[in-house]
């Protein structure tokens, strides 16, 4: 596929300067997000070589750029940092790639209303880090925190850590300006913030600036608790939400997980390591749960909790081993080393629901799947899910597949997809309803 013709870039060029970008390299590796594409998939997939990269700097740029692609009739596809790996940032072919990572400020914090402002791109970790100089820090936040922007959770959707309390981050975006594609800046919030550019996927137009509520930082408790089994767990987890007990976070591994773990190759030759050698705790291959909370709730949240944990079997793993797993909460795509490609599939199922999805997945997946579920408001559980494989088999076309099989799954038991991007656009459906298609 060629570059955007001379007339185009030349265009591009009078509103980025050296901002530009046509050459093949270049363009190619704006043609791919974090996931691997399967050969047979390939051909059925809407998405092809960019035709240019730009990045902005402002929200004028990307005004004029959008004046500029209506103009000319030249498609534009927003990217953050590309953290996702369902296709969500992938061009068709021929069509101008925003990489908006340049546009990552902070631009303002209002302690009377416990809200920040910030630009598209700006870290999760980064904001974090900010917050905490002032004694705040984030309400949730998701698992790829240290590399992840803030318009990419909001233009895909989705829970994280906090979501138990919480729930999604779109509940806690107050407002979001958004360039239209006509090149018009319109500022949306409440109901039409919800309606028409949270889980998008950047249709609508490019979010340029969002503000969204904080909290107040302070001590936090980490338990490590172990199950025997999906259904003692999805009991455990019901309990608590019925008993309404003040918890901040829940999330949970399955026994594949933590199996997987045990197997990853040791980082061999990394000076850290050898200088700072250090012994995981040994934990068992059951089901995890990992329970945060601010400290100066433990009177109304330790009794209870325990006795719900003994009532469903669940085992305290100690204070030592709930902090390492709280540390490492950040790092479920390492186990990719095992891999050395994922196959993902992430799905959102009712609690009610969960003991069941969770067996059917067991059953009809023969295959290593590493799963991670995240607890949040209102009793909906977030499941990511990754297969480890290798891309260079052909198997892994085949492997490809079970992740529609899971979604089918989720979809059974009254659940559905997590989001959309191009590879699983035709379950926009059931992701946002029949009247936001």
């Amino acid at each position: 596929m060629a570059p955007v013709s001379q007339h185009v870039r030349e265009s591009l060029q009078e509103i980025f300067g050296d901002r530009v970008r046509t050459d093949r390299v270049e363009r190619k590796m704006y043609s791919f997000d974090i996931g691997t594409m399967p050969r047979l998939v390939k051909p059925v997939v809407p998405a092809g070589l960019a035709g240019a990269a730009v990045r902005p700097q402002s929200e004028a740029e990307v005004v004029a750029l959008l004046e500029l692609a209506s103009r000319l009739s030249v498609a534009v596809v927003p990217r953050g940092w590309a953290t996702s790996g369902y296709g969500g940032v992938l061009p068709r072919a021929g069509a101008v790639v925003a990489d908006m990572s340049g546009m990552n400020r902070i631009l303002a914090l209002d302690h009377a209303n416990m809200t920040v402002t910030v630009e598209p791109s700006a870290i999760w970790q980064d904001i974090d880090r900010e917050l905490a100089k002032d004694g705040l820090t984030l309400r949730l936040y998701p698992s790829s925190t240290p590399s992840s922007g803030a318009a990419g959770w909001l233009a895909q959707g989705g829970a994280g850590f906090g979501s138990f309390e919480y729930g999604t981050f779109k509940e806690n975006v107050v407002s979001a300006r958004v360039v239209l594609p006509g090149g018009q800046v319109r500022e949306f919030a409440g109901s039409d913030l919800e309606r028409y550019v949270a889980d998008a996927e950047g249709i609508t137009g490019v979010i340029t600036q969002l503000t969204f509520r904080i909290r107040a930082l302070e001590p936090e408790v980490h338990h490590l608790f172990a199950f025997p089994d999906a259904r003692s767990l999805a009991m455990m987890l019901a309990d608590v939400s019925r008993a309404e007990l003040p918890l901040w976070s829940v999330t949970f591994l399955n026994p594949a997980s933590v199996s997987l773990k045990k197997q990853l190759p040791h980082r061999h030759g990394h000076p850290y390591e050898e200088a700072h050698p250090h012994v995981e705790p040994q934990l068992p291959e059951s089901y995890l749960a990992v329970v945060a909370y601010p400290e100066s709730r433990m009177p109304e949240i330790d009794e209870r909790l325990e006795e719900i944990v003994r009532i469903h079997g669940g085992i305290d793993l100690g204070p030592e081993a709930a902090e390492h797993e709280w540390e490492m909460r950040f790092s479920p795509i390492r186990l990719k080393r095992i891999g050395p490609s994922l196959v993902p599939t992430e799905v959102v199922v009712p609690l009610e629901s969960l003991a069941d999805v969770l067996a059917e997945i067991d059953a009809r997946i023969r295959q290593p799947f590493i799963l991670e579920g995240m607890h949040a408001k209102g009793d909906r559980i977030v499941l990511l899910g990754f297969i480890p494989h290798d891309e260079r088999l052909f198997a892994f076309n085949l492997a490809f597949a079970l992740s529609l099989s899971v979604i089918r799954i989720a979809k059974q038991h009254g659940g559905s997809a997590y989001s959309t991007g191009l590879y699983f656009r035709r379950e926009a459906q059931s992701v946002l309803g029949p009247e936001r298609v």
